[in-house]
C-alpha cells in the first residue's frame, strides 16, 4: 500500500470516529432531555393528585359537546293514556215535524137519476187528521181523474170534521171505469205520504 493510501485511509477512520461520536452525543443529549420532561410531567401530575385545589396549570379546558342530533340507544319511552272514565256525551235527536194523516174511504158510483143517456157519477170521501187523530179543516185536496186517454183535475176542501168528498160525472156511458189519485194534500201541519190511490172506480 502507498503512503496515499495509507493516508486516505487513516482520515477515512477518523471521519467515521468523529461521525459515531457526534451521534452518541447528541443521542445522549436527547435521552437526558426526554428523561427530564418525563421526570417533570410525572411530578406534575403528582402535584395535581395530591393537591387540593389543584394548581390552576392541572385544569383542563373542557370539550364542547358535538352540535346536532346524537343517539343514545335508549329505546323510546310509550305513553300510555288511560281510557277517559266520563261518561260518554248524550246525542240529541231531533223529532220529526208533525204531519197530518190522509186517508181515502170506499168510492161511490151511481147511475145519474133520470140521465136519458145512462151516464154516471163518482164520489170518493177524504179524511185529514193531526197527529193526535183530531180533523184538520179547509186542508185543499187535489186530485186526478185517469178517463180514457185523457186526465181530469179534481178536488175538495175539508170541512169542520175534518172530511171532504171528491166528486166527478157526468161520465158517459161507454166508459166503464176510471182511476182516482190524490196527488196533493195543502195542510196545517203538513200531510205525510203516501196519499190515497183508488186504482180502479167500476161503472155502477
Amino acid at each position: 500500500m502507498s503512503g496515499d493510501q495509507k493516508r486516505d485511509a487513516g482520515a477515512t477512520l477518523v471521519e467515521y470516529a468523529l461521525g459515531a461520536a457526534l451521534i452518541l452525543v447528541v443521542g445522549i443529549g436527547a435521552f437526558n432531555f426526554l428523561s427530564s420532561e418525563a421526570t417533570q410531567q410525572a411530578n406534575t401530575q403528582a402535584e395535581c393528585i395530591s393537591s387540593r385545589p389543584p394548581p390552576p396549570g392541572c385544569v383542563r379546558t373542557p370539550v364542547p359537546a358535538p352540535v346536532g342530533p346524537t343517539t343514545t340507544g335508549v329505546a323510546p319511552t310509550t305513553t300510555l293514556t288511560p281510557p277517559s272514565t266520563d261518561p260518554p256525551a248524550s246525542t240529541t235527536t231531533t223529532a220529526p215535524p208533525p204531519t197530518s194523516t190522509v186517508v181515502g174511504g170506499p168510492a161511490v158510483s151511481q147511475i145519474i137519476v133520470g140521465d136519458p143517456l145512462g151516464r154516471w157519477e163518482i164520489s170518493a170521501p177524504i179524511t185529514v187528521t193531526d197527529p193526535g187523530g183530531q180533523p184538520v179543516a179547509g186542508a185543499v185536496v187535489e186530485g186526478r181523474i185517469e178517463l180514457g186517454r185523457q186526465p181530469f183535475v179534481v178536488g175538495c176542501t175539508t170541512d169542520a170534521a175534518g172530511t171532504c168528498n171528491i166528486t166527478f160525472g157526468p161520465i158517459p156511458a161507454g166508459e166503464t171505469s176510471l182511476r182516482l189519485t190524490v196527488v196533493s194534500v195543502q195542510s196545517d201541519p203538513p200531510a205525510a205520504l203516501p196519499l190515497p190511490v183508488y186504482p180502479v172506480i167500476p161503472k155502477p
